[in-house]
């Protein structure tokens, strides 16, 4: 077997792995209901194994780009590493949105570069992720650098003299989103009670006031967690 084998996980084995964990997931489900139902969940255990199997090719992917030369053996041996994949797999098993796929990749990344928060902090920005959706990590973000999102998301910053946050942040939004005020104020107070903001939603602000960062420095670390780490650069010839 070559030395590039031994430090790089094969496709194979990363499949392997992958039609294991679904199978201990499928597993947990206790076979009752009639022949449909049984055939149910089969078919789930193999759709899961395909989710796996993506997911874990692509972190040792990432991991293999901004770890050149690593040694996989050596980091399986850490157990903040090994705490890390075991909660964001469970955690991407049950998504298919790639944003938060992504931001659990992400998570991962920096606990294997060894730039990760403590392993309790680290849990708990993983069990955040799983519990958010999407919009719950754009509000975030917009409540970080509002400015800054606007120009990510391709929409012009709002030439208001005064107004709310929310009213600036359903701008970002499409019209049905922006509609739902139902459902902004209940993303919002998820991110209040997650002591991750420190600002009203709906109160009114200046215009200054607005363009303002209203995170915590809890909610700043989340952020560094889930945002993808710097790759290396690429070295030219002279």
């Amino acid at each position: 077997m070559s030395d590039e084998v031994q430090r790089y996980p094969s496709d194979r084995k990363v499949t392997e792995i992958g039609k294991a964990v679904a199978e201990a997931a499928i597993g947990s489900i206790p076979l009752i209901g009639g022949p449909l139902a049984v055939a149910l969940q089969y078919a789930l255990g193999y759709r899961l194994a395909d989710r796996q199997e993506a997911w874990l090719n692509d972190l040792a992917a990432k991991v293999d780009l901004l770890m050149p030369g690593l040694d996989w053996q050596e980091l399986v041996d850490e157990p903040p590493f090994v705490d890390a994949v075991v909660q964001a797999t469970r955690a991407a098993a049950a998504t298919s949105e790639q944003a938060k796929r992504q931001a659990l990749r992400n998570g991962v990344l920096h606990v294997a570069l060894g730039d990760a928060p403590t392993v309790d902090e680290q849990a708990r920005f993983f069990r955040l992720v799983d519990e958010f959706t999407v919009a719950h990590m754009l509000l975030l973000d917009f409540f970080s650098e509002p400015r800054r999102a606007f120009a990510d998301a391709g929409r012009a910053w709002p030439n208001f003299l005064s107004s709310s946050k929310k009213a600036v942040f359903k701008e970002m939004l499409s019209p049905s989103q922006a509609r739902d005020d139902e459902w902004l104020d209940l993303i919002f107070a998820d991110l209040e009670r997650a002591r991750l903001v420190n600002a009203s939603f709906s109160a009114m602000s200046s215009a200054g006031g607005l363009e303002q960062s209203n995170t915590t420095p809890l909610g700043e670390r989340f952020l560094a967690f889930i945002a993808a780490p710097p790759e290396p650069r690429q070295q030219t010839g002279s």
